[in-house]
């Protein structure tokens, strides 16, 4: 059996286009990664950058995999 599952991420549309500021894009998906801890120091303050997501506990940037991974144990 193979384990499925990604982080939500959210994707405007053209029939509804979301108008997103910095600060409400990072609060935005703060929210969602409140549920995942970070593999190295297990604090639940990530964040997603443009193509990482980081820690804001230990200052580490990692990939989507591997926050997953870390949070299937």
């Amino acid at each position: 059996m193979m384990f499925i599952y990604s982080i939500p991420y959210d994707m405007p549309t053209k029939k509804n286009p979301i108008t997103v500021t910095e600060a409400s894009y990072f609060a935005n998906d703060r929210e969602k990664l409140s549920m995942f801890k970070c593999p190295k120091c297990s604090e639940y303050l990530l964040y997603r950058g443009v193509v990482y997501i980081g820690c804001f506990g230990c200052l580490s940037y990692f990939s989507e995999q591997d926050i997953i991974l870390a949070n299937i144990e």
